[in-house]
C-alpha cells in the first residue's frame, strides 16, 4: 500500500511539474539539489571539477557528478535536463579556474559563479 502512494506521488510530481525535456524537480523533493558537469577531456578541468565536487559535499550539498568520458556534452547535457535537478554546475575549459557555470533548470540565464557564490545560493 506505501509502495502504491509513493509511486502515485511521484506520478502527480511528474506531471505537474515537467517541461518538453523532462521532469523539473521541486526544491522540496529533489534528490539532489545540484549537477555537476564536466566537459572537457583535459586532466586539469578534470581535477578542478573534482575539487569543486568535494567542497559542495564538505558543505553538505547533495551532488549528482557526472564525470563520464565517453558521452558528447550534448549528451550530458540533454541528461541532466530529462532528470530535472534544480541546479546545473559546469566546469568546463571556458568557466576558467575555480569557477563553474550556473544554470537553474526552470530557467534559460546562465551564469558564471565562484564556488564560494554557488554554496551561499544553494
Amino acid at each position: 500500500m506505501k509502495l502504491v502512494i509513493f509511486l502515485r506521488l511521484m506520478g502527480t510530481l511528474v506531471e505537474v511539474s515537467n517541461d518538453e525535456k523532462g521532469i523539473i524537480w521541486p526544491e522540496q523533493v529533489t534528490p539532489y539539489q545540484v549537477h555537476l558537469l564536466v566537459i572537457s577531456d583535459k586532466s586539469q578541468v578534470i581535477s578542478q571539477a573534482q575539487e569543486i565536487y568535494q567542497k559542495l559535499q564538505k558543505a553538505g550539498i547533495e551532488v549528482l557528478f557526472d564525470d563520464r568520458k565517453d558521452v558528447s556534452a550534448g549528451e550530458k547535457f540533454a541528461d541532466c535536463d530529462l532528470i530535472g535537478i534544480p541546479v546545473r554546475l559546469v566546469v568546463s575549459d571556458k568557466t576558467g579556474k575555480g569557477k563553474v557555470e550556473w544554470k537553474e533548470r526552470d530557467k534559460g540565464k546562465v551564469e558564471i559563479l565562484t564556488i564560494d557564490e554557488v554554496i551561499k545560493r544553494v
